[in-house]
Formats: C-alpha cells, structure tokens, sequence
C-alpha cells in the first residue's frame, strides 16, 4: 500500500495504479530474494508527502569556464519554464489547483542562477580555466532510510506522473541494496551506490516497457532526467549512471554492488579518486577511466581479481550507428508490436541519403545441416557417473567422480559468474574464492577443501546431496535450465 502524508495532489493519485503496476512487475535481477518490488515493498512502507524536509550540502570544484556556460543554459532553461508556465497557470486557475500555481511561480534554479553570477563577478578578470570551490546545498525529492528492521521510503509530490514513478523506482534500487538489512542504518556509498541505483531503475524500465509499450515515454523520461544531472552541481556522479547503462550493461553491477556493499572502504585512494573525479565533473574523456575506477572499487571490496572493462569498440560508423540507435528503437517501439506473432517475419531495410525508406518482407528458411545436429539421445553416457549434468546446448558432464562434474559446470558457467551469486558457507569462504581455506579441518585433520583453478579456489568438499543443491541455486540465479541427475 502507498501511504498518503497531507493533502495529495492529482499526480499523485493518478500515479498510484502506475506504481502498482511497476510493483507487480515480475524481475529477474532481483531473484532470489525477491521476484517483483511488490514484494520487496511489503517489507517497508512507502509516503507520499506534499514536501520532504531533505537536504545535503556538497563540494564541487569547477573552472570559471564551466560556471559561465552553465548560467547561460539556467537563463536559457529560466526563459522556456516562464513561458510553458503563462500556458499552465491558466489551467491551473480553472482547476482551481491553487498549490500547483504557487509553484510555478517560482524557477527552481534561480537561487544557483543568481549565485553563480555573483560567483563571477567576484573572479572578474580570471582566465576561464581557473578552479572555483562551491558548497551546494541540495534538495532532494525522495530518500530511504531504515532504523533498524523499520526500512521507509519518503516521496514528495512532483506533479507529474513520470517523475513520481522514476522516483520511486531509484528509492526502491537502494532499498533492494540494503535488503540484507544489516546494521542500524542503510550504508549508502554516495559515489558508487546512487549511479549505480539510477543505472539499475534504467534497466527495469528498459524491461518494463518490453511488457507495458504503452509507458514507453515514462522510460525516455527517466533517461532524460539521469542525463540532465550532468547539468547540475553535485549531481554529477547520478548522471553516470546513464552512461553506465548505455554503455556498460555488460557489467552486472548490481550484483557487484550487493557483494561488496558492506566492505567498499570510503578511505581507499580508489574512493577518494572518484570522488575527485566526480566533484570536478568528468569530461568525456574521463568516463571510461571513472567506469574502470568504480569496477576496481567493487571487486577489491568483494577479493575478486579485477579485469579490463573497455567499451566496445566499433569498425564502422554504421555499426555504431546500428548498435546504439536503430536496434534500441526496434527493441522498444517494434519489438512489442510483433510481440502477439506466431511466425518468424524478416525484414530488409534499404537506406540510401535523400530517398525514402525502403523495407521489403523476406521468405527465407534457415536451414541447419543434419550432420551438425546433434541430439541429446545420441550422446554417449556414462552409467556409472554419480552425478550428471546437462545444459541447453547439450553439454554433458557425467564424470565418476561427482567432485569433478561439479567442478566442470561451474568452470562452463564461470567462476566469475558463480562467485557473483555469494554461496557463502559458514567458514565465510565463497563457493568460488580467491582465497584458499588452510587444509586443516577443525578436528585436526587434513582436508582438500578446495579445487585450484588459476586464481581461483572453487569449494569441492560436498556431498554429493549439497553439490546438486548449490548446482540448482546457481541454475535458477542465472535461469540457465540445467538438468541434475542423482544416479547413485
């Protein structure tokens, strides 16, 4: 349930079958725990208030250059909300909406506005490249906090359906964080934690409107408005979390985050140079830099060896052009009108500069050479293997020893990817560690705990009862449909 504070404002009303719809939205990322935010929301209570009193102050350093541009794009943005607001405020008198008329007679961003100018004419005479520190303080629409077990969400009221919901979506991302519930009060890590939570709302939505196609715009809002935060002090490190989603969804951040949560040390020389590059705004340039920072932060938090995490890079300009423009449209606007299809369709589309567009229907058969198929049935088996296990792809392992078809599925699935899961036994050692468990057991007794695997140690001393049940919370962590014979 949403839980009214004050007077609620028609938006608010409006967006309540909005949020029950996203709340029932079933996700796979936030599996196990949870299958839907309907569920994580049952265990805290979410208000709605006409103003939250919440506000932080924060330190950027930015060049007088910088400050100058930013003023003439605040008296470009002062000039188009006082004349979209004349068109308002008439509807908003027939209304008789008083409260909302009061608010659009004020521009936001006139206080920094005014400031910055002051800001200049106090450097007056300085080259441009010269470096200013300022101490914001900023008003925040919408916040989780937890005491204890007792975990709440506050949103104010911004009138507007779109911005309600994308807010909402953000707070829950740092609630689905903090489920673990650890401590007296949720450990936000500023600088990692809010791009990451403004990069996790970006794929749900992007999954969300695959379903719901007609709240396609309620995702081109919330990218628009994480991408806007590259225009405002001390917002910057939100902003990242667009570039993050358009050009690291290779990553699975969320799961990182959810392991190293509780051990990032906000002390390292890795933190304390993200925050630089944060409060400095990163040019272009940088943002690769700052997305290798912040994967090196997560994996040294969690003893996982870090690697190189470089964005793709494209051969053509029409790949790029292939890659992040038109196949996004398809998969957000085309996708989901074919969706009710049963047969496969084909289409070639014909570019050529001047010309209109031409897209032709293809009959094509693909056509798979019988000497390449190869059925599960046909596959040699081992009959005495104690355990097997099969992929989709028809990968079999069936070894006789059930420790080594252990080891191998988890090797074909990833030891980076299985580590990501946190099977974590009561020694604290992961199922897939970087550390090796000392081979004295507490009895005194020596034990292979583990199977070395380069730089990895992969936890083997199990029954063969307990290896089916990791193998099977691996499966359904990934969806990966495997199938697991006991054949003892």
């Amino acid at each position: 349930m949403f839980a009214y504070t004050g007077i609620a404002s028609a938006g608010f009303k409006s967006s309540i079958k909005l949020l029950e719809q996203i709340d029932g939205f079933d996700y796979p990322l936030l599996k196990p725990k949870y299958s839907n935010l309907g569920e994580l929301h049952s265990t805290l209570t979410v208000e709605l208030l006409n103003y939250l009193d919440y506000n932080d102050k924060v330190i950027e350093r930015i060049t007088l250059g910088e400050i100058k541009k930013r003023i003439k794009e605040l008296e470009a943005e002062k000039k188009a909300i006082e004349e979209r607001n004349e068109k308002l405020k008439e509807k908003m008198r027939q209304t008789q909406n008083f409260a909302l008329e009061e608010m659009l007679e004020r521009f936001y961003g006139e206080d920094e506005l005014e400031r910055l100018k002051k800001i200049v004419e106090e450097h007056k005479g300085e080259p441009d490249d010269t470096i200013v520190e300022i101490e914001w303080e900023l008003h925040f629409s919408g916040c989780y906090m937890r005491k204890g077990n007792d975990a709440k969400i506050l949103l104010e009221d911004m009138y507007l359906e779109e911005a309600i919901a994308s807010l909402y979506i953000h707070e829950m991302m740092h609630a689905f964080y903090d489920s673990d519930r650890l401590g007296d009060s949720p450990n936000s890590i500023k600088y990692v934690e809010e791009p990451l939570a403004e990069y996790g709302k970006l794929h749900f939505l992007t999954e969300f409107v695959k379903k719901y196609p007609a709240h396609k715009d309620l995702l081109k809002y919330a990218i628009n408005s994480v991408k806007s935060c590259r225009y405002y002090f001390g917002l910057y490190h939100y902003a990242f979390g667009e570039y993050l989603y358009k050009n690291y969804s290779h990553i699975d951040w969320e799961k990182l985050l959810l392991a190293a949560k509780d051990k990032v040390d906000v002390n390292s020389p890795e933190y304390k140079s993200l925050q630089e590059i944060f409060q400095a705004r990163p040019n272009e340039s940088k943002h690769d830099q700052t997305a290798q920072l912040l994967y090196d932060i997560l994996t040294k938090a969690i003893g996982m060896p870090s690697k190189s995490i470089a964005v793709r890079k494209y051969s053509t300009i029409k790949e790029q052009i292939m890659t992040e423009e038109i196949l996004p449209i398809i998969e957000h606007d085309i996708e989901p009108i074919l969706d009710g299809h049963k047969q496969k369709i084909i289409f070639e589309v014909e570019y050529t500069p001047g010309q209109p567009i031409d897209v032709t229907l293809i009959n094509k058969t693909k056509i798979t050479r019988g000497a390449s198929a190869t059925s599960l049935s046909s596959v040699s088996r081992n009959n005495k293997a104690p355990l097997v296990v099969t992929f989709p792809d028809g990968t079999v392992f069936d070894d006789s020893v059930a420790k080594n078809t252990f080891v191998k599925t988890i090797e074909k699935i990833g030891l980076y990817n299985v580590a990501m899961v946190g099977l974590i036994d009561s020694n604290g050692y992961n199922l897939v560690d970087t550390r090796e468990r000392p081979k004295i057991g507490k009895t005194g007794d020596a034990r292979n705990w583990q199977t070395k695997i380069g730089t990895y140690y992969v936890y083997s001393y199990y029954s063969i009862d307990v290896m089916i049940c990791k193998l099977m919370q691996i499966s359904k962590y990934y969806d990966l449909d495997l199938r697991i014979e006991d054949n003892r």
